[in-house]
């Protein structure tokens, strides 16, 4: 069954951490509470991390303090502080939701569980970009800055290590979920934008892609299938986990940061993309549209982008009711307050 409403975090300069409730389609408006500004950082906060399985949210500042937040009656409080003083590069949940795993700046890697207890942590010799969980929560990946990968057990112990980049470095690790074969996929982008496609941590013959500007982000979508990789002038590639390219697109957003934080959401039905203080939203429609929902969407736009005046038109009820269902918006516009200087989404 799809997820109808689902939580959007956003970190912010200022420090505080904006949480506001999404919806896949319009609900009953029974007054709850949508918008959320948590309060706690005293520096800009550079990461946020959702937890799904167990509804908690991690957030980062650039002083290295992490808090972790739940929800308890339609209020955010803070359930765990970890500060080792040291800034952050990356947290990331387990698709379990019963561990994190944090990388640090110092090259210093640890494993904690969701309540609080340290599990694993250890100091690397060479520089540590990056870190993502294996889709059965038993295995980390993390990825170096002298081009390789380490595979690691939740208890430290190596299980293989494999050269990627001979002259350069892994800048971004993304893993997929399982698919339906029960195989997934492990990305791994080099500082120069080259990609690899890993069906498993030994595959010679895998499957690539370079992408000839700068790559600010890699992300799965829900099921596994779909890669978007993020690049500068609010430009975005979308690509299946066999490295080929089935969108190129462009967030029309015009902000002099460039698009700069993009996530998948509501079972891959929809994009949000942050572009300076602007969210974008873009419904994803994975098969041939057809040619009712072509010609409803383009006299929607005709219209101004809005149904108001959908009643003017010599329709039948099931048409306008098609064309009044475009207004839907993701995010309640008009109860949604956005941070003014929002710059990523999880």
């Amino acid at each position: 069954m799809p997820i109808l409403a689902s939580w959007l975090p956003a970190r912010s300069e200022s420090g505080a951490v904006g949480v506001t409730a999404t919806e896949a389609c319009p609900l009953r408006d029974d007054n709850r509470r949508i918008n959320f500004n948590l309060r706690g950082h005293h520096t800009a906060v550079n990461i946020v991390a959702w937890n799904k399985e167990q509804m908690k949210l991690a957030s980062c500042d650039n002083s290295g303090i992490i808090y972790v937040w739940v929800l308890n009656e339609e209020r955010w409080s803070v359930e765990l502080v970890n500060d080792r003083g040291i800034k952050v590069r990356g947290v990331s949940w387990s698709p379990n939701g019963l561990s994190a795993l944090i990388c640090y700046e110092d090259n210093f890697v640890l494993i904690g569980s969701a309540t609080g207890q340290r599990i694993w942590s250890s100091s690397f010799p060479v520089g540590v970009n990056c870190g993502v969980w294996a889709p059965d929560s038993r295995e980390i990946v993390l990825g170096f800055n002298n081009g390789s990968i380490q595979v690691l057990n939740e208890q430290g112990a190596t299980i293989t290590e494999r050269k990627m980049y001979i002259n350069g470095s892994v800048r971004f690790l993304a893993a997929s979920s399982r698919r339906r074969n029960d195989r997934w996929t492990l990305a791994i982008c080099s500082i120069t934008g080259l990609l690899n496609f890993l069906n498993s941590y030994d595959e010679i013959d895998n499957a690539k892609w370079q992408c000839n500007e700068t790559v600010l982000s890699i992300q799965w979508n829900a099921n596994g299938t779909l890669l978007a990789a993020v690049c500068k002038e609010n430009h975005f590639f979308i690509m299946t986990y066999q490295g080929n390219v089935i969108c190129d697109s462009r967030v029309s957003q015009p902000s002099a940061t460039g698009l700069i934080a993009f996530t998948w959401v509501h079972d891959d039905r929809f994009i949000i993309a942050t572009s300076g203080n602007r969210l974008a939203v873009g419904r994803i429609l994975h098969d041939v549209p057809s040619l009712f929902n072509l010609v409803t969407y383009n006299l929607w736009q005709l219209l101004g982008a809005s149904a108001r005046n959908v009643d003017v038109l010599p329709l039948p009820p099931r048409e306008r009711n098609a064309i009044r269902a475009l207004d839907h918006h993701v995010i309640r516009v008009g109860r949604y307050v956005l941070i003014s200087d929002a710059y990523s989404l999880n």
